[in-house]
C-alpha cells in the first residue's frame, strides 16, 4: 500500500525543490499521522472512526522559503474519506479559516488562513478533495507576496490528475 500511496502524489513541483529530509517524503502510519496534528487525541479518535489505513506525505520548498506539502490518506471506503474531508473543513472554519470552492476543479475545496504578524505575515492555502477512498491535501504556507493560491491550485490540479489515473 505504501508504494501506491507514494505514487499517488506529485513527485515534482515547478518552482519548488523537494525537501531533503526523510520526514519530508514518508509513509504515515496511524501514529505518524496523529503526531502531525495540533490535537493528537482528537485526531486519533477521528482517524480510527474513519477507518484510516495509511498515508503518505511529500514536502517541497521554494526559493522564497514557502513550503508546499502534498498528503494522501487511505480510508476504509469512499464514504469515510468524504467524511474526513468534511470533518477537516469544519475544523478549519472553526479556527477562522476562509473556505472557498475552486470552480475550475470540480470537487476540490479550498481554504485560506492568515497568521503571523504585521511585520512577518504568513498565509496558508489548502486544497482538499477525495478520490474513492483516498483523501488528498495540498497545503502551501508562506509569505503572502510569494505563496499564491494559483500555485496551490496548479498542484491540486496535477494531484487530481495523478489520482484519477491511478
Amino acid at each position: 500500500m505504501a508504494d501506491s500511496l507514494a505514487a499517488d502524489l506529485v513527485a515534482d513541483v515547478a518552482g519548488y525543490t523537494a525537501i531533503d529530509d526523510p520526514a519530508a517524503d514518508t509513509y504515515l502510519d496511524l501514529d505518524a499521522a496523529i503526531a502531525r496534528q495540533p490535537d493528537p487525541d482528537d485526531e486519533r479518535a477521528l482517524l480510527l472512526t474513519r477507518g484510516y489505513e495509511g498515508g503518505w506525505t511529500r514536502a517541497f520548498r521554494s526559493a522564497d522559503d514557502d513550503v508546499l506539502i502534498t498528503t494522501v490518506y487511505e480510508f476504509a471506503d469512499d464514504v469515510q474519506a468524504d467524511f474526513y474531508l468534511q470533518d477537516g473543513l469544519i475544523v478549519v472554519a472553526g479556527y477562522g479559516g476562509e473556505l472557498f470552492d475552486i470552480p475550475e476543479l470540480d470537487g476540490v475545496h479550498g481554504f485560506r488562513q492568515d497568521a503571523g504578524t504585521a511585520e512577518d505575515p504568513t498565509v496558508t492555502w489548502g486544497l482538499t478533495f477525495t478520490d474513492g477512498n483516498r483523501w488528498h491535501l495540498v497545503f502551501l504556507n508562506g509569505n503572502p507576496d510569494s505563496a499564491s493560491v494559483d500555485a496551490a491550485i496548479a498542484v491540486a490540479a496535477e494531484q487530481a490528475a495523478i489520482s484519477q489515473q491511478g
